[in-house]
C-alpha cells in the first residue's frame, strides 16, 4: 500500500464546488420553509367541552350528603338491596367495557 502525500491547495479545489452547492442550497431552503400546523378534530373538540363542562360539576354533591347524613343519624335510612345490587352489576359491566 501507497500512501502520497497531497497538496493542501489540490484538496481545497476538489471542496469548493461543494461548498457553492451548499450555500445555494441553504439559501433555497431559506425561501420554501414550512411552517408547522395544528387541527383539533371535532371529536377532540367535543371532548375538550365536556371535559370542562365535567370541572363545573363539584366532586361531592354537599346536599344529598347532607341528607344521608341526616337520615342515618335520625334511623330512616332504609336502603333497598335491589338497587344496591343492581348498581353493583352496572359498574362490573362497565368496569369490563373499560
Amino acid at each position: 500500500m501507497k500512501i502520497t502525500s497531497f497538496n493542501r491547495a489540490d484538496i481545497a479545489k476538489l471542496y469548493k464546488p461543494q461548498q457553492v452547492d451548499s450555500k445555494s442550497e441553504s439559501s433555497s431552503l431559506k425561501k420554501h420553509v414550512e411552517t408547522d400546523s395544528l387541527e383539533i378534530s371535532n371529536r377532540a373538540r367535543d371532548l375538550q367541552k365536556f371535559k370542562a363542562e365535567m370541572k363545573k360539576v363539584p366532586e361531592v354533591r354537599e346536599e344529598l350528603v347532607l341528607d344521608l347524613k341526616h337520615k342515618i343519624e335520625q334511623g330512616t335510612y332504609a336502603p333497598s338491596a335491589k338497587k344496591i345490587a343492581a348498581a353493583i352489576i352496572e359498574e362490573s359491566k362497565v368496569d369490563l367495557l373499560v
